[in-house]
């Protein structure tokens, strides 16, 4: 067991999100920086400097991480905490115009072994009579 606050009352947040392939990212990180300056609660000084990484190129996404320092107030609620960061970076990101992506596949259809036929929803119905 790893006691994260033993001697200290404060303890560092990691907080993953992901942003659209083509977003600048030095907007993502200006977003983020922004939303943890925003969160009442959270520490930024010399000694608990915000982080923000770009940890991964995800299937539909940039994936990030923000590191966040909380005090007493927020380290016994860690799924508020992090509801708090989240919502913060959604409203900056959204106000910078990134886009926060849904997961997205691509289909390929190399060869049909049947043909298909398509026919539309009315097709043989007679036409009404005036």
């Amino acid at each position: 067991m790893t006691n994260w606050t033993y001697g200290d009352r404060s303890r560092v947040m990691r907080v993953p999100f992901g942003v659209a392939y083509g977003s600048d990212k030095n907007q993502v990180r200006e977003a983020a920086l922004a939303a943890a300056h925003s969160v009442k609660g959270v520490i930024i000084d010399e000694q608990h400097p915000v982080a923000v990484f770009l940890k991964r190129f995800g299937d539909s996404s940039l994936d990030f991480e923000i590191g966040v320092w909380v005090g007493a107030e927020l380290v016994t609620k860690p799924a508020r905490t992090i509801s708090r960061v989240l919502w913060a970076l959604e409203e900056e990101l959204t106000k910078r115009g990134i886009e926060i992506p849904n997961p997205q596949r691509d289909l390929n259809i190399r060869s049909a072994p049947v043909s298909l036929r398509i026919e539309r929803a009315d097709a043989g119905q007679q036409p009404a009579q005036p």
